[in-house]
């Protein structure tokens, strides 16, 4: 028993006997700061509003508390993209990351330090493992938060008034090396492109953005303000 607990702490809180391992531990110790610009959380800033000095869980799970931008089931959604989008690092290190962090405390320890996955600062929000690469865990898809919005954030702030007329713009992706031209009318619904994308390349998962805001496809071309030579990045995975 004193052994097994031994093992365990020190895959906790000791620097790995690796030098480079070592460093790794000392470079993911600064940036596990949640307000670091380089920290998770920073990426998906837009999905929640962090509250200060208040903390949900415990032990290795512990982190800070939060109020969601998204309504319910946008937040479910990106719970579910987060983990469908995983390629970093190895899946079934991923695999052991989830089930440890849906276990109990003294399990999620065990299978963590089964799989050679080592704690920053003793918390999950970063793991690595022994090649260095780390795995990310953001707050949102360790803990629930403590309230969400009364209304969907995707569609606030959208142009309902706008002119139906036919505009010509491009789609742009990692995937091709020019960018594609498309037309379509203003008062069409940004589904039809989806649909045609889906088509085309057949991803398994996609998503549209128009100048910096991601598109959704019950709603219309002309409520993003989509001009003519307007650029539309396309993320398919």
């Amino acid at each position: 028993m004193g052994s097994c607990a031994t093992k365990n702490q020190e895959n906790e809180v000791s620097l790995p006997s690796n030098p480079r391992l070592q460093r790794a531990y000392q470079q993911y110790s600064q940036i596990i700061e949640i307000t670091h610009p380089l920290n998770v959380n920073q990426k998906y800033n837009s999905y929640f509003t962090l509250i200060p000095d208040q903390f949900i869980g415990t032990g290795i799970k512990k982190t800070n508390q939060y109020e969601s931008r998204l309504s319910k089931e946008e937040w479910q959604q990106k719970r579910v993209e987060f983990w469908d989008s995983r390629i970093e690092g190895q899946k079934e290190n991923w695999a052991t990351i989830r089930a440890a962090l849906e276990a109990d405390e003294g399990t999620a320890k065990t299978l963590l330090q089964a799989a050679d996955l080592k704690l920053i600062k003793n918390s999950m929000q970063i793991v690595f493992d022994n090649h260095g690469q780390k795995y990310d865990l953001p707050v949102f898809v360790m803990h629930n938060p403590v309230s969400f919005p009364q209304k969907q954030s995707f569609d606030q702030n959208l142009y309902s008034s706008f002119d139906r007329k036919i505009v010509k713009f491009k789609v742009r992706s990692t995937k091709w090396n020019t960018d594609k031209e498309v037309s379509y009318n203003t008062g069409d619904k940004v589904e039809l492109l989806i649909k045609e994308l889906q088509s085309k390349e057949e991803p398994q998962k996609m998503k549209l953005f128009v100048n910096g805001r991601e598109m959704k496809g019950h709603n219309m071309f002309g409520n993003y303000g989509v001009q003519d030579n307007s650029v539309v990045q396309a993320f398919m995975f």
